[in-house]
Order: C-alpha cells, then structure tokens, then sequence
C-alpha cells in the first residue's frame, strides 16, 4: 500500500502537498466513517489534462473505493462540446442561456469523442491501480432527472413545459430515475460519467459538467459533492462558508464565470440534499485529508440551516 501512496519518490520535499506521501495510517480511523457513503467528484478540464495531478487524484480516489466509499467521477467536457457544437451545429455558447442543450441525433458523436478524448486517459490510470473503470454516459445509465430542472422557468425550453407536465408516465410520481447507476455501484465499478440524462419523455440533454455533477450529487443523496480544480487562486481557500454567506460573496462581482460556476453548483448540490461540498485545488490539497480535516485548506460549503461542519 505504500507504493501506491508514493506520488513522487524522486522529490522528498515534504512541504510540497503535490509530492509528498499521505500518511494513511493516522487518516485511516477517520476515512473508514465515509464507508457505504456515496460521494460525487467532479474533475474540471485543468486537471483531466495535467498527468500529474490526476494521477495524484485518481490515486486517492482508489483508496476511497478500497474502504468501500461509493465513487462517482464526472469528468469536465465543456470545452469540446462547445467546440464541437460551434464548429458542426452553428451553436455558439451552448451553455450561455442554460445549464445544458437538448441533443439527440449527435448523442453518439459526443459519447465516441468523450471516450477518445477524455475518458480513455482516466479509464487507463484506474487500470494502472488495479481498479475497475467503467466510462458510460449518463442517459445509457437511464439518468432521468427531475422534470422541474429541464423544464424551469429560466429555462431555453419552457415552451414545452405544459406538454410536459400532462404527459402521463408510471414514473410521474418519483422525484428522479437511477436504476442502472444504483445497480452498477452495488458493485466495485467506479464509474466515469459522461454529463448527460433523459427526461421524461425520452429527450437526451448534455449538461455543463458541474451542474450535471451537482443534479447527480442530490439526487443520490450524498455525503459529499466535490470540485478538482487547479490555478483556481481566486475562490475562497482555508475556509469554511454556509450557502447563505457565500451566495452573497458571489454576488460582489469579484469571481470569473467558471468560478461561479463551481461555486454555484456546490451551492445548489446542498441545498437539494447533498450534506456537503468541497472545492479543492488538487495542485495543494490531498483528497483524503480535506475528508478527514477540521481545518479545511479548500472551500467546505455547508446547509446554514443544519450548520453542518
């Protein structure tokens, strides 16, 4: 189990988080109270790139799925969607007036291109640590969130929003549909998700990949919902925020577009179920001792309501 934790056995530089050995020994008592609990990681796009700190990631990930913690990875396909969509469907910004865009003909482009480009890469480190990946999209795993997140008020689609809602289905009553995810993670699987689910009717959508992550978080009520990020030096580090105070931190106009994003999308994961959110800047930060720590050196995000820290 050593070896495993070793990140770089050539750089003894011990102040150095993005190198240095975790010590599992004294961590162990306090990971083995995330046992049975599922948690939802979402990995932006700076750090699916960078070998080094994924690996680093995905090494701790491991550990969490040895203890028998339920591991759920969505990886950030963001930037080649829109590039996909600028350069093939005249679509610009696909994310910019809603959180997702209605895709069903070019569904499989995308689940080819997420495999080739994305998804291989971490599929084959998981490999590496004698784990078992399985990259798969989110509407093959029949992901069908609730209605009122397609259908808002904000939404780009809420012209169909009556057809919708007199549309009879056996599921009308049931808040969300995972079937094939809640079976697939009975088993020592790590799945890798692609960002997209049904609605009601069959619709396929692809999601911005946090708001996918943050939606999956609560609607399998998890222990946690977390953020990888990297050079993320403008969002809060070494605090601890209620959802009430850092929504109206968000507001002062001092976060770029993605940081907000981030931030909004741990925002929205509690206050749908989810017990509570990380952003970690994995550059600095070891996945397993944010878990185990009072003194957090990310952002941990709380329900005020439950004052959960």
């Amino acid at each position: 189990m050593g070896q495993i934790l070793d990140f770089n056995s050539n750089n003894n530089n011990a102040k150095n988080n993005t190198t240095r050995e975790i010590d599992l020994v004294k961590l162990l008592p306090k990971l083995q109270n995330l046992k049975k609990e599922n948690i939802v990681i979402h990995i932006t796009d700076e750090v699916a790139n960078n070998d080094k700190l994924l690996l680093k990631l995905l090494r701790e990930v491991v550990i969490l799925k040895y203890i028998e913690v339920t591991v759920v990875l969505i990886l950030d396909t963001n930037k080649f969607i829109e590039d996909f969509c600028v350069k093939n469907l005249k679509i610009k910004k696909p994310f910019e007036k809603q959180s997702f865009v209605k895709i069903t003909e070019e569904i499989d482009v995308f689940d080819m291109i997420f495999k080739h480009k994305v998804a291989d890469r971490v599929s084959s480190f998981l490999k590496n640590f004698n784990a078992t990946p399985l990259c798969i999209s989110g509407h093959n795993l029949d992901i069908i969130f609730p209605d009122e997140i397609v259908y808002d008020k904000l939404s780009f689609f809420d012209f169909q929003k009556k057809d919708v809602r007199n549309y009879i289905t056996e599921k009308k009553n049931k808040k969300y549909s995972i079937v094939t995810l809640e079976e697939l993670l009975k088993t020592n699987i790590i799945p890798v998700i692609y960002p997209s689910f049904k609605d009601r009717i069959g619709n396929t959508y692809i999601q911005e990949s946090a708001c996918f992550g943050s939606y999956l978080s609560s609607c399998m009520s998890s222990l946690k919902y977390v953020e990888i990020c990297a050079n993320k030096k403008s969002i809060p580090t070494n605090c601890i925020y209620g959802i009430d105070r850092l929504s109206k931190i968000i507001k002062t106009g001092y976060f770029s577009k993605n940081d907000i994003v981030l931030m909004e999308a741990c925002i929205n994961a509690i206050k749908k179920g989810t017990q509570g959110a990380h952003i970690i800047d994995i550059q600095n930060v070891s996945l397993l001792e944010e878990f185990c720590s009072q003194a957090f050196k990310g952002l941990f995000i709380y329900d005020d309501i439950l004052n959960q820290i």
